[in-house]
């Protein structure tokens, strides 16, 4: 899971970010691309199920 898929899947879910703003952004640079899997991961971490750390 790449931390920066899983951070706009954050923004989009619990910031009201653009979905299609962010994507757009992400034609170039497909690690800010977000999945089902990054917003799974984001739902996790709202939930403190777990955490990420910028290692």
């Amino acid at each position: 899971m790449d931390h920066e898929a899983l951070t706009n899947s954050y923004a989009t879910l619990y910031f009201g970010a653009e979905r299609d703003v962010l994507n757009l952004g992400a034609q170039n640079a497909p690690w800010y691309t977000m999945t089902d899997a990054s917003d799974a991961a984001a739902q996790l971490v709202h939930d403190g199920h777990c955490s990420i750390s910028a290692d």
